[in-house]
């Protein structure tokens, strides 16, 4: 099963017993987590201790189990990209209206705009 965890904040693999009604297998979606399918029925993936592969009787249930994983691992990548580039804009107008303010400019920048201040949104 691809579940994810809202106690733990984040997406796992897990495969369970059917028969015992057990988990038996456990893998969280890590940061740089590489998801392969180097057969249609069969797909790999590094976890914590080693390779790890799923073997499925369906391939057309192979196919939307990667489509999730991959639609998830690049939304992930997306949200990170927009932060790293909101942060980057942010520090770059802090350090702007720092200058200005520092300089005593009430209009600066680009077309004369005035800076009525700048925020650093808090990680998330």
């Amino acid at each position: 099963c691809f579940v994810k965890d809202n106690l733990k904040r984040s997406f796992f693999i897990r495969v369970y017993n059917m028969d015992r009604r057990v988990l038996v297998f456990d893998q969280e979606i890590y940061h740089q987590f590489r998801y392969k399918v180097p057969q249609p029925y069969f797909h790999t993936f590094e976890g914590d201790d080693s390779q790890v592969g799923l073997n499925f009787a369906d391939e057309d249930e192979a196919q939307i189990f990667q489509q999730t994983i991959e639609a998830k691992l690049a939304k992930r990548r997306n949200r990170r990209e927009r932060r790293h580039l909101n942060r980057k804009q942010q520090v770059g107008n802090g350090l702007h209206s720092n200058v200005a303010a520092k300089h005593g400019v009430a209009n600066c920048g680009v077309g004369g705009g005035e800076v009525i201040g700048v925020g650093v949104a808090p990680h998330q």
